[in-house]
């Protein structure tokens, strides 16, 4: 969820690493592109493979996805009750 927020967002208030969970999604981000063209593509080398992947997960081609597919209405822009996603440890919590 907090990968989410815009940035006008006061993230001083929550008790996450952004850059952790924005890292973690561009992981993931990747790995499913990188399985969709292994799918569409099982003959292609690592080099065409690279090429594709990375024509995906540039900035532009987000930016036209994500408008096209009107992914700012998820956005937040506004305070939330924040979420731990299951597994995380919250390590700035006094015991």
């Amino acid at each position: 969820m907090k990968s989410l927020m815009s940035k006008m967002y006061d993230h001083n208030e929550l008790k996450f690493n952004y850059e952790l969970l924005e890292f973690l999604g561009d992981t993931i981000f990747k790995l499913l592109a990188t399985i969709e063209i292994i799918c569409e593509n099982p003959r292609a080398n690592e080099g065409e493979m690279h090429l594709l992947r990375s024509s995906i997960v540039k900035n532009n081609n987000l930016k036209r996805v994500g408008v096209k597919k009107k992914i700012f209405f998820f956005m937040f822009t506004t305070k939330f009750i924040p979420w731990i996603p299951c597994g995380f440890v919250d390590k700035t919590k006094k015991k």
